[in-house]
C-alpha cells in the first residue's frame, strides 16, 4: 500500500473538524489508518510467541497459531463485557 501524500495543516484538531464542516473525509481517515493499525498490532503479538513462524488470515482475522490467537481477545469483569467482543 503506497502511504497517502498528506496536505499541510495548521493543526490535526483545525483539519478535522474542517473536514467535518466541509462534509469530506479528514486526511487521517480511518478508512487506511486501520490497516496500518492492525500490521503494528500483529508485530506487537508476533514479540510475544517469539521463535514462531505466524501467518495471518485478513478475512477472517485469525493467526494460524493458537498461542497468538490468544491474544486477540480480551476477557472482562463480570458485568463489564462489551457485547460482540466478550
Amino acid at each position: 500500500m503506497k502511504a497517502p501524500q498528506l496536505p499541510a495543516v495548521p493543526s490535526h484538531y483545525h483539519e478535522f473538524v474542517d473536514a467535518c464542516l466541509e462534509g469530506r473525509k479528514a486526511s487521517t481517515d480511518f478508512d487506511w489508518t486501520t490497516w496500518m493499525m492492525e500490521t503494528i498490532l500483529a508485530g506487537e503479538i508476533a514479540e510475544r510467541v517469539a521463535g514462531t513462524k505466524l501467518a495471518w488470515d485478513p478475512k477472517s482475522r485469525v493467526f494460524d497459531c493458537i498461542a497468538a490467537n490468544a491474544f486477540l481477545k480480551s476477557s472482562y469483569r463480570k458485568g463489564w463485557g462489551i457485547e460482540g467482543l466478550s
